[in-house]
């Protein structure tokens, strides 16, 4: 009799601290595992000012993406026709050489926080209606180790979950 009322009693507190584990994983698993994902973007905006592209480039938080290294390719062309440096606004000027027409392309940034611009030139100059915005190749950084915890915070909540609604026995 002594030992049925242990076993019930001690599968009473097994089931409520599985229940308090699971709940603290569910819970806590968020906080570890988005921290990659609060990453900034980074929004560029252009206009055109006497024949020249003025070009500004800021974090979606609204701060100047202040110092970042811009490339700027010709078309057709694989080495940088110009590199140039944000200034304290995250701004910086282009005026293309009208005798290369064709697709400019300008990089702005490094790694995952930047921007890329496809910028039409013809013989009257840019076509700032037709300038396009691409992705970075990797806008955002993720990690296998947010994801494992995630599962493992999944699974240890489902199996505590089945635990707390199984039927006791006895």
């Amino acid at each position: 009799m002594t030992a049925t009322i242990l076993t019930g009693k001690f599968e009473e507190i097994f089931m409520s601290r599985t229940w308090l584990i699971s709940i603290f994983s569910l819970l806590i698993s968020p906080l570890v595992t988005t921290s990659p994902v609060i990453a900034h973007s980074v929004q560029t905006d252009y206009w055109m000012k006497a024949g020249v592209m003025e070009i500004q480039s800021t974090f979606s938080t609204g701060e100047s993406l202040e110092g970042a290294p811009v490339s700027i390719y010709a078309p057709g062309v694989t080495q940088p026709w110009k590199e140039v440096i944000t200034d304290k606004d995250g701004k910086f000027e282009f005026k293309p050489d009208a005798s290369l027409p064709g697709n400019w392309t300008i990089k702005i940034g490094r790694g995952d926080h930047g921007d890329i611009l496809t910028v039409p030139v013809g013989k009257e100059g840019v076509n700032i209606q037709l300038v396009s915005q691409n992705l970075m190749d990797k806008p955002h950084r993720h990690s296998i180790l947010g994801q494992v915890l995630v599962g493992a915070g999944v699974l240890t909540g489902g199996v505590g979950l089945w635990l707390a609604k199984r039927p006791a026995k006895g």
